[in-house]
């Protein structure tokens, strides 16, 4: 349920909501989400203007509500439902003014679980973002900084609700094994009946952006799945046609997972990947054995025309054209980790992706809240993109200091 459009909304200047609660009562204002404050003209106009940094036409920082009616159909009856913020800065959640959650992920959609909540009928789902970069352990990093980007207040990118199954996919993960031409699939599945059952998992790959064709043999699994949830591990077999991805020539495959339950379908998901095997060989490194020399750029997260990335495929993939013209092969996102879009693009273009934690700060083992709030910022960015073909590196931040042992440890635990 596609939730973008007209919101109402409200301005908490006075932060009397940010930790709260008490809801606002009245929205005597209106704005368009997906979107930014700024965009919609809300916030104070900037008076003051700057050559040092970008800056946006009108300022707010701090907590703002959004709220929308919505009715949910009677075919969700007995569904998990889930909310879906594919980009925004800390929130809260509620449902007809009850509190359900807050999340203050930064690099990856925030995902809120409904269920129960959103029955059938008609609701009212109101979110509080709030952007003060006080919430956030990051220092100057540029997902949150105005030296760069704006620290833009709303949600841009997917907003949606989902419903699916009691017995559903809740993550796929793909890991190309080259040499021996095959990709190991894990998957998760979540069984909220708590009850087992027998399912079937089916696998199919193809080719779809190479020009040569190559659909991959299916593979079926029969799996008894317990009265918990479960994790599946599938080798498949790719074959002697299995094509390879680099910046050359980035073929990907398409990997679709169906499960069923004799002839009904259960639940389904789709996810692209690439067959590379990118590592560090001594001082060099090699993408399926060819020696690869990286020609980078560094991307501190400058939209000036938004304020914010873009979160459409199509702007990345003429970003990464226009950067192959002259030579880049390689992005490192400073301080910061794109959307999917970004991913996706480089997949087809042949970019390869560093992507890195919102850091720019000192990490110190007695400083917990820092370190507990990137490692969970780590894990968001690899359950969201892990993937991706072009997603071959990973750092913890710029320019880090502190305690050596604490970033060993992050590095280990992610």
């Amino acid at each position: 349920m596609d939730l973008s459009g007209k919101w109402r909304f409200y301005t908490d200047s006075g932060n009397t909501g940010s930790n709260s609660s008490v809801l606002p009562l009245t929205y005597t204002d209106e704005v368009t989400l997906p979107g930014s404050l700024a965009e919609n003209k809300k916030g104070a106009p900037l008076q003051q203007h700057s050559t040092h940094a970008l800056h946006p036409t009108h300022r707010y920082v701090g907590p703002a509500w959004y709220q929308k009616d919505i009715t949910i159909p009677a075919s969700w009856k007995d569904k998990q439902v889930r909310l879906l913020l594919e980009r925004t800065k800390v929130t809260r959640v509620y449902v007809d003014g009850k509190f359900i959650g807050g999340s203050a992920v930064l690099s990856a959609p925030q995902v809120f679980n409904l269920t129960g909540v959103l029955t059938p009928g008609k609701h009212t789902l109101t979110i509080m973002v709030n952007n003060d970069p006080k919430l956030v352990r990051v220092g100057s990093s540029h997902a949150v900084s105005d030296d760069t980007q704006t620290n833009w207040n709303g949600i841009i990118g997917q907003l949606f609700l989902e419903a699916t199954n009691p017995i559903m996919i809740d993550r796929v993960r793909i890991y190309p094994d080259v040499p021996n031409k095959r990709a190991q699939v894990q998957i998760s599945v979540r069984n909220h009946k708590r009850a087992a059952q027998r399912v079937t998992i089916a696998l199919q790959a193809h080719s779809w952006n190479s020009g040569t064709a190559h659909v991959v043999k299916p593979l079926l699994l029969t799996v008894k799945l317990n009265r918990q949830d479960t994790i599946i591990h599938a080798s498949y077999p790719m074959g002697d046609e299995m094509q390879l991805w680099s910046e050359y020539h980035p073929a990907l495959y398409q990997l679709t997972v169906h499960m069923r339950s004799g002839r009904q379908l259960l639940d389904e998901q789709i996810h692209h990947f690439g067959m590379r095997r990118f590592v560090a060989a001594g001082t060099q490194f090699r993408n399926n054995d060819a020696v690869t020399f990286l020609r980078g750029k560094n991307d501190g997260c400058i939209f000036p025309l938004t304020g914010y990335p873009a979160m459409d495929t199509a702007a990345w993939r003429r970003l990464y054209r226009i950067a192959k013209s002259y030579g880049i092969n390689h992005y490192r996102f400073h301080s910061w980790t794109p959307p999917a879009a970004a991913f996706l693009a480089a997949d087809v273009e042949g970019i390869y992706i560093q992507s890195e934690l919102p850091l720019w700060a000192n990490l110190y083992a007695t400083d917990t809240v820092t370190r507990n709030y990137q490692l969970n910022e780590g894990k968001a960015i690899f359950d969201a993109y892990g993937n991706h073909a072009s997603f071959v590196m990973f750092t913890l931040g710029n320019e880090l200091t502190g305690d050596p042992a604490v970033h060993n440890q992050l590095i280990k635990q992610l």
